[in-house]
């Protein structure tokens, strides 16, 4: 990084606590401040609370979905670029979660846990 620019912070949110510790960790481990959360509701308390770069969001979760988050943070302009986390990707969601303004999808089980950085650090970079 160059001087004087701050780490990357990402929230990473999914129901599956498993799922969320390894997301974290592996950011983590890249030099990403990470902030976890367990649903949508309790992401979006987060949003409002801390300054998050980038949000990574699990589609499918009880209650409030990730793309509940997504549009939520869209209508309220929030400056978070978005990475969705989804085991069922196919290419209709892609578009769809793109028309939405997600900047990026990713599958999971991750094929490399390198894919999961790549998307988070390119969405910093963007929303920069």
């Amino acid at each position: 990084m160059m001087g004087g620019e701050t780490a990357i912070v990402a929230l990473v949110v999914d129901d599956e606590s498993g799922i969320r510790q390894v997301v974290a960790r592996v950011l983590r481990n890249a030099g990403i401040d990470v902030l976890t959360a367990g649903s949508g509701e309790e992401a979006l308390s987060t949003l409002k609370e801390k300054a998050i770069d980038v949000a990574v969001l699990d589609i499918r979760m009880p209650g409030i979905t990730g793309v509940d988050v997504l549009r939520t943070m869209k209508e309220e302009e929030h400056p978070a670029e978005v990475v969705m986390m989804t085991a069922h990707a196919d290419a209709q969601l892609h578009l769809n979660l793109a028309r939405q303004g997600a900047y990026a999808l990713v599958t999971k089980p991750f094929q490399a846990n390198g894919a999961i950085i790549i998307e988070v650090v390119n969405a910093a970079a963007h929303k920069r």
